[in-house]
């Protein structure tokens, strides 16, 4: 798992990892993104476990400037499907 944050046309900056996690033949991700005081926090759970944080304090992106990119590890591929998808508030 990385968290990456990137604007269209320039390079990425890491915010976490890269970072192995384990996976299963199916995984269920889980994206947590909270605002608090100019910074924002980005959460990422893989099969039920916390595996990623980041908080970004420098010009974060705000509300629908954000999304999910899925790509492998070098060299190997990857298959996305998505069975269900939901964007909520977060509740405190």
């Amino acid at each position: 798992m990385t968290i990456v944050k990137r604007r269209a046309g320039q390079e990425g900056v890491v915010l976490y990892g890269p970072e192995k996690a384990e996976s299963a033949a199916t995984d269920r991700i889980v994206a947590e993104c909270a605002g608090d005081g100019g910074a924002v926090t980005l959460r990422m759970w893989l099969n039920e476990h916390l595996v990623a944080e980041a908080t970004d304090a420098r010009e974060p992106f705000g509300p629908g400037l954000a999304g999910v990119h899925a790509a492998p590890e070098a060299g190997k591929a990857v298959r996305v499907r998505f069975e269900s998808f939901a964007l909520r508030p977060v509740r405190g």
